[in-house]
């Protein structure tokens, strides 16, 4: 493979030749995983072919995108999503420095050494996307595809992701697609707007999903006159529990603390502009820089409120904001029968867990375990093998997940 223009790095198979050596390796790989797992890859053309090989690549692009999207609606971040850490099958491997989000922040990554953010949370599609660029080219390269060809089925993944992750946070908040041109755009920005008002106000991301879930639920409760608005009680509820899974300031200024000086950011912010082949010459990616100047922008906002007060206050504000247009969707979004309601109320159950595993959690366990107490480790055991509720978020749900959340003295390990 020649030089790539955003790593910079080559690799052996630069010196592939169709059918010979490396090539027949691939090919053979190809129709064994066709054969042994993949049997509509398998039925799609005979050994070999040109047809198998599409159908590969097809099945790859579909399974990593539903996967991907999985991963968005669960908070989950991969940490190395390296060509050789995914699975042609569709499956979650290879996850060394994995972590589910808490606090949400759309540039979170659990990995420590990945200082510019590339296999961030936000960033997992795009790895996706880039890794399913490089099947494509290494199928091709083996005389298997047509190169162009191999390019257009891997330009799909886009379109397919975009799909699934609506899906997916459809489903976590109750919504049944609705008719007419442009919901779709329509409830892709309503989920937007939530991420980005999550990201203002350091929500957890699983609490969040658990306080929508409950409002969803409420709806129709009021009797049939009034179904589809958002009762007033649980309209107050979810305002109240979205405000009390929100960072608190200290935890908050905690997590938008930069890495670095704020003088060495202002250093690096006029290399990146000036002289940005520098930053590379010291091993310091032009997205770190983005990264930390963002941090600083942060803190200062924070530095600006007047005590934890005014954060809640700031919380509840945009909060207010976001649940009026949420309403205004789940208004729409009841106009078909209530057992249609009541369908999508339990699919957002099976798609919204009330447990974990969260990095203090883990740690503590292993803290606890090494000291010869194995017991905190069979507790988490059986709270992951069950994780979702399959009931409405009542208080003893509501509970259990507020002391799960990480107080600011149990940050070491989520910023570690």
């Amino acid at each position: 493979r020649p030089e790539d223009p955003r790593t910079g790095r080559n690799g052996p198979s630069s010196a592939l030749q169709p059918r010979a050596g490396p090539a027949a390796l691939i090919t053979e790989l190809m129709d064994y995983v066709a054969d042994e797992w993949l049997h509509e890859v398998r039925d799609a053309g005979l050994a070999g072919s040109e047809a198998r090989a599409l159908a590969l690549l097809r099945h790859a692009v579909q399974a990593t995108a539903t996967l991907v999207a999985q991963w968005q609606g669960l908070g989950f971040t991969h940490g190395v999503l390296n060509t050789d850490n995914m699975s042609i099958l569709g499956d979650t491997i290879d996850y060394g420095p994995f972590g589910f989000m808490e606090y949400f922040t759309h540039d979170f990554t659990p990995n420590g050494s990945d200082k510019g953010g590339r296999y961030s949370y936000s960033g997992q599609s795009e790895a996706a996307r880039w890794n399913l660029s490089k099947l494509a080219e290494t199928l091709a390269l083996a005389g298997l595809v047509d190169g162009e060809q191999a390019r257009d089925v891997a330009a799909t993944f886009e379109s397919a992701f975009e799909s699934a992750w609506l899906d997916e946070f459809r489903a976590k908040l109750s919504l049944k697609p609705p008719s007419g041109q442009g919901s779709d755009e329509a409830d892709a920005a309503l989920v937007r707007d939530l991420l980005d008002t999550m990201d203002a106000t350091g929500a957890d991301h699983t609490g969040t999903f658990l306080a929508l879930g409950a409002a969803a639920a409420a709806c129709g409760s009021a009797g049939e006159a009034a179904r589809g608005a958002i009762p007033a009680p649980a309209l107050e509820q979810a305002r109240d529990r979205l405000v009390a899974v929100s960072a608190p300031l200290d935890c908050a200024m905690a997590l938008a603390k930069p890495s670095l000086p704020e003088s060495a950011i202002r250093q690096l912010v006029v290399l990146k502009r000036e002289d940005p082949r520098r930053l590379m010459m010291f091993g310091i990616p032009s997205e770190m820089v983005d990264q930390q100047v963002a941090l600083l922008e942060r803190s200062a906002a924070l530095r600006g409120l007047r005590g934890p007060e005014a954060k809640a206050q700031s919380d509840r504000e945009r909060w207010a904001t976001w649940l009026d247009k949420y309403g205004a969707r789940l208004a729409a979004n009841q106009g078909g029968p209530p057992a249609t309601s009541a369908l999508a109320a339990h699919a957002a159950r099976a798609k919204n867990p009330t447990f974990v595993l969260r990095e203090h959690l883990l740690q503590g366990a292993i803290a606890f375990a090494e000291a010869g107490d194995s017991s905190h480790v069979s507790e988490l055991l059986a709270r992951a093998s069950s994780p979702f509720a399959g009931r409405p978020c009542d208080e003893a749900v509501w509970q259990a997940l507020l002391e799960d959340l990480p107080k600011n003295e149990d940050l070491e390990f989520v910023l570690t």
